[in-house]
């Protein structure tokens, strides 16, 4: 008997060949009879008009189909390749990058994390004030 996955995270670029690849990654463990409670898929680096192409757009339509849910996407970020050459975690790009609020949204939405504790109005009023600051500023940070 083998043990259940909870999540199935397929991660992939938004291009057709990479996509490609993660149905195929579904359907094995489909076709292994494993049992998985939920799979979902989040595209990574993610440049405007990606997905406004039509196979992207089938293509995450089809894994839909077979029960995959598209969790969401996160955008190109060039401070990620500065984090990744001396080794550092993508955490220490702050809580209030557009990645990271990106990625933390598909998590929860994948199930992979539980969605935070509500905050007060307050807080809530705050945060939506930076993001639209860290958005005017275009910076990706």
């Amino acid at each position: 008997m083998s043990i259940p996955i909870d999540v199935l995270l397929l991660v992939s670029l938004p291009h057709p060949s990479f996509l490609d690849v993660a149905a195929r990654i579904a359907a094995h463990a489909r076709h292994l009879r494993r049992a998985v409670r939920r799979s979902a898929l989040i595209l990574n680096r993610v440049q405007p008009g990606d997905l406004d192409d039509e196979l992207v757009r089938e293509q995450i339509e089809a894994a839909q189909a077979a029960g995959v849910e598209y969790a969401g996407d996160l955008p190109e970020c060039s401070e990620l390749a500065r984090l990744d050459r001396p080794g550092r975690s993508v955490l220490d790009l702050g809580e209030h990058s557009p990645w990271r609020l990106a990625l933390d949204a598909a998590l929860e939405r994948s199930g992979v994390l539980a969605p935070p504790p509500a905050a007060p109005l307050t807080a809530l009023r705050a945060s939506a004030a930076r993001l639209r600051a860290i958005a005017a500023s275009g910076g990706d940070r």
